[in-house]
């Protein structure tokens, strides 16, 4: 038996979720899971295929795997074989409705963020085509309990503090889903600081396009309403004054120029007002940063 993920955000979270009922399972049947680009495959006798609906070119290499075209469809679209909705992100998991041939799913993950769906629906669909009974597959799933390094990993404390880690991608994409569930998660329960820095942008970024993507997030977290913005490093600065400028924005931005100001910066913040807070940490120095862990679970409440 072999598997095989082209993941569409993260190739150990996929493979950690679509290998856990795999293994539950105990099947012999080979398994390609194609969420994104796939890349080279090693040849396959009789595999379970499922593919990302919602990505027509994906649809179309994983008809070309099989000869017979059994190929499972995942994702949002309405003709997908299995389909997510009613997706409710909090500070504990995510939860979502998997919607398979007219059957209701209900489906918990111990992972927080929207971006893991399409992998637990892929993985979902994987132990059903394998047999597993829908209530086995479900309780796989909820059974991973962390994600990879940096993808929106959490660490949290008995006072209500949580510290996310999502820098394992600087995108501009990325950046906006780290906020929008950051915002999702802590709306009317908790307060939230974003702490940001340079993005990963694409070679041949011009000044003028790379300090509009870096507006365009400052603008966001005042949109989404953030509670507090630390920024870190000239390169980022964008962001800062973007969000300065929105008038309507009762919270708060700083710019520091290193990551051990940050540090500080985020102590002390904890120390004024530490319960009930949320942090999310997307910047080139999370690495640096996860030392917070620690702080979040050692400040006084």
């Amino acid at each position: 038996m072999s598997l095989q993920v082209a993941p569409h955000r993260g190739l150990a979270t996929t493979t950690a979720l679509v290998g856990a009922v795999v293994a539950a399972a105990a099947g012999e049947r080979d398994v390609i899971v194609l969420l994104g680009d796939p890349g080279e495959l090693v040849p396959s006798t009789d595999p379970v295929v499922v593919v990302l609906a919602d990505d027509a070119a994906l649809v179309t290499a994983g008809s070309t795997i099989r000869a017979d075209h059994a190929v499972a469809t995942v994702g949002y679209s309405a003709g997908a074989d299995t389909r997510a909705t009613d997706i409710a992100v909090d500070v504990e998991g995510t939860g979502f409705v998997a919607l398979r041939h007219g059957v209701a799913l209900p489906v918990r993950l111990a992972l927080v963020g929207e971006r893991h769906v399409p992998a637990a629906l892929a993985a979902l669909e994987v132990g059903l085509q394998l047999g597993l009974p829908p209530e086995t597959a479900v309780a796989a799933l909820a059974a991973v309990t962390s994600a990879e390094s940096g993808n929106l990993e959490t660490a949290a404390s008995a006072h209500g503090r949580r510290l996310i880690d999502d820098g394992y991608d600087l995108t501009p994409l990325s950046t906006t889903e780290a906020l929008k569930t950051l915002a999702e998660i802590t709306r009317d329960s908790a307060r939230s600081i974003a702490v940001l820095g340079e993005l990963d942008l694409p070679a041949g970024t011009g000044p003028q396009e790379s300090r509009e993507e870096h507006d365009r997030i400052g603008r966001l977290v005042v949109r989404l309403n953030i509670d507090a913005l630390i920024v870190i490093g000239q390169s980022a600065r964008h962001i800062h004054n973007a969000a300065g400028l929105e008038g309507s924005w009762d919270g708060e931005s700083v710019l520091v120029d290193t990551a051990e100001e940050a540090y500080d910066l985020l102590t002390d913040q904890l120390s004024e007002r530490g319960s009930d807070t949320v942090v999310l940490v997307k910047s080139p120095f999370s690495d640096r940063l996860r030392a917070l862990g620690a702080t979040i679970e050692s400040v006084s409440a």
